[in-house]
């Protein structure tokens, strides 16, 4: 009978020891944090440099290769001028940035999206993207 005792203490405490082990193994799986991948940039237009504008409310778009989470974006730009940020029409990859009034000619904006910009992939910015545009008025405009 004493040997019937501890067999059946041992089973006890090994079904234990299991079902303890297998809990640690779930409840680690389900609460280690996620890794986010990095969002990257595929494309920006216009590019950087000058550019020959007639439209001085036209907005600069940047591509992403994953959908944006709108409300993570963060701006900055020299000289500060009122910026409207938003998501392509049909493109929800594409931020557009666009001046709340009008942008200067011969004027370098120096913009950087900064970085912590998220993804609905769980993608993140994991640096700042700098660009500079100056917006220059076409010379050869021919007048009726």
């Amino acid at each position: 009978m004493l040997k019937s005792k501890k067999t059946l203490i041992i089973v006890a405490l090994a079904s234990l020891l299991g079902i303890l082990g297998y809990y640690l193994l779930v409840y680690k799986k389900t609460t280690a944090p996620v890794e986010k991948g990095e969002l990257k940039l595929v494309d920006i237009n216009p590019s950087p440099g000058k550019v020959k504008s007639l439209h001085l409310t036209t907005g600069i778009l940047f591509s992403f290769d994953d959908p944006l989470v709108l409300s993570s974006v963060r701006v900055v730009i020299d000289p500060s001028i009122g910026i409207a940020t938003d998501l392509a029409k049909g493109d929800s990859k594409t931020l557009v940035l666009r001046p709340k009034e009008t942008w200067q000619y011969n004027v370098n904006y120096k913009i950087v999206i900064k970085s912590g910009l998220s993804s609905i992939g769980n993608k993140e910015l994991k640096n700042d993207v700098f660009y500079e545009v100056t917006f220059e008025a076409p010379k050869d405009i021919i007048s009726f």
